[in-house]
């Protein structure tokens, strides 16, 4: 069987049998970058088709008068086609070659599926340059997907799509098996590579291309990531004679040209910096692929620069810059983000309140920030707003409050100082106060030594006094009064009850 495959793409090679001119009738391969996807293309797909792949077409560009035969590989001569990543295929109608109806270019992603061509791009349709379309008769006027006006694909799908009405010959697979093709098939993702040393893509009895430029559209990849070809072309005289292109190591007759060979320059990978206004910025920087150089753009049709700007940080808000590589063939990659957020710097500013026995109520009026972080100096801490803390022990605090804002920080420090003037565990067991929730009314009992004043005081939880519900003198002993509290609204209060042995705070929650 391989016998025969080699005698079929002999046959194929030779098949015109003529006498090769002086001039090169190859002028270049020329790949034009087609589209970029985005992420409503990637959402619409059918198949895997990640964000920001390009959708190259590669074309024979030959002199008047020539015709293409065939992409071949031959031992000494391998065909390659491959990609750092893997080869997108519209999973809907998506083949190794455009022999779908023109009708559907139009749909989900089948106008950038991966294929094989002598020509055509879809039925009935030829492809051509973007650059060469008149956009008279555009099959591609988008829906939802194909819309993506990024300037590295130069001319938009729905101005321009780079398909024209002809009569494409058909693609013919000589020595190449279906499980050789199935990169190119209808799954997306099968892989990354296509290569040949026995097998070709020919146009049997030659192609044209439909202008007077005479471009043939050999084939169509979309990637994500780098892609390579190393090309062998097959091409017709006018005279009826054949010349061979080969990537590499031309023997006798056979031709090489640098264009038969391309690498594309791989994407950036997107990028985030943050600010605080008012701060040093740096110029913005990216890592280069080897081999590759930097270029930098302010906006996204921007002139580029291969110096990176510095971002201006007077200024709160989101600025969006691009950058892109350039390596030494010569190809420019796709520009990615690169997003400078500068975030307000908070300004961090705060009081207490008021202290009510070992209960300290804090006061927040910093501004620019979206979240705050307390440190009440005794080990413990709190991310409230305006926290209201309960110390354990007396003493003097130093309190430490941060704004936040993002990255952006601000710090202020407050001091407090907590004396109940007696131990606060005799103090506990010698008052109490229920029900807690309480509603009408609420029993204070405490044990005095002697006899003492005996005063109640209500605060809410910004320290102002809401009530004064008790102040008389009380016989030394075990005491015990019914407070109304009927006319406080529901919410949180703090109890201050004060005699000569203590004072003591006590929280409760008046429900109604």
């Amino acid at each position: 069987m391989k016998k025969n495959k080699n005698l079929m793409l002999s046959l194929l090679l030779a098949f015109t049998g003529g006498v090769s001119f002086a001039q090169n009738g190859l002028e270049s391969v020329i790949v034009e970058k087609y589209y970029v996807s985005n992420a409503a293309d990637a959402t619409g797909s059918i198949g895997a088709l990640p964000a920001g792949s390009v959708t190259y077409r590669v074309y024979a560009d030959m002199l008047p008068g020539y015709n293409f035969q065939a992409l071949y590989g031959v031992s000494g001569h391998t065909l390659l086609i491959n990609t750092t990543t893997s080869f997108f295929n519209n999973e809907d109608r998506g083949s190794t070659s455009p022999n779908f109806a023109a009708m559907y270019l139009n749909d989900n992603s089948v106008a950038i599926d991966s294929w094989f061509s002598v020509g055509g791009a879809a039925n009935g349709q030829m492809g051509v340059p973007k650059s060469e379309d008149d956009g008279a008769a555009n099959q591609i006027t988008g829906n939802t997907m194909l819309l993506n006006t990024s300037p590295t694909a130069g001319i938009p799908l729905g101005t321009q799509d780079g398909i024209m009405a002809g009569s494409p010959v058909s693609v013919t697979f000589v020595g190449l098996s279906n499980t050789d093709l199935e990169v190119f098939n209808a799954t997306s993702n099968a892989g990354n590579s296509f290569s040949t040393a026995n097998g070709s893509v020919a146009a049997l009895g030659g192609a044209v291309g439909p202008t007077v430029t005479n471009k043939v559209l050999v084939g169509q990849f979309t990637t994500d990531g780098s892609l390579h070809f190393e090309l062998n072309i097959q091409i017709g005289t006018p005279s009826g004679g054949t010349q061979n292109y080969v990537a590499m190591n031309p023997v006798g007759a056979e031709i090489s040209i640098p264009s038969l060979i391309y690498t594309s320059a791989p994407a950036l990978a997107a990028a985030t910096v943050q600010y605080c206004s008012g701060s040093t910025a740096s110029p913005l920087s990216a890592t280069p692929a080897a081999g590759c150089t930097l270029n930098w753009y302010t906006s996204m049709t921007g002139t580029a620069s291969a110096t990176a700007p510095t971002p201006s940080t007077a200024t709160a808000g989101t600025t969006t810059y691009y950058v892109s590589q350039t390596n030494a063939m010569g190809d420019t990659s796709v520009q990615a983000p690169v997003t400078v957020i500068v975030n307000t710097t908070p300004t961090a500013a705060g009081s207490v309140v008021s202290t009510v026995g070992s209960v300290v109520t804090f006061s927040n009026t910093s501004t620019g920030a979206s979240t705050y972080a307390w440190d009440f100096g005794d080990g413990n801490n709190s991310t409230a707003t305006s926290p209201v803390y309960t110390y354990a022990a007396n003493g003097n605090y130093t309190v430490t409050l941060v704004a936040i804002n993002g990255s952006c920080t601000d710090t202020t420090t407050l001091t407090t100082d907590i004396t109940t003037g007696i131990n606060e565990n005799q103090a506990n067991q010698n008052i109490s106060l229920y029900p807690n929730p309480a509603t009408e009314n609420v029993t204070l009992t405490a044990t005095i030594s002697k006899a003492s004043d005996i005063i109640v005081t209500i605060y809410d939880v910004t320290g102002k006094v809401i009530a004064t519900p008790l102040n008389e003198k009380a016989n030394a002993g075990t005491v015990t009064y019914k407070l109304n509290v009927s006319d406080i609204p529901a919410g949180l209060y703090f109890a201050s009850i004060k005699t000569n042995d203590a004072t003591k705070t006590i929280r409760f929650v008046i429900s109604k």
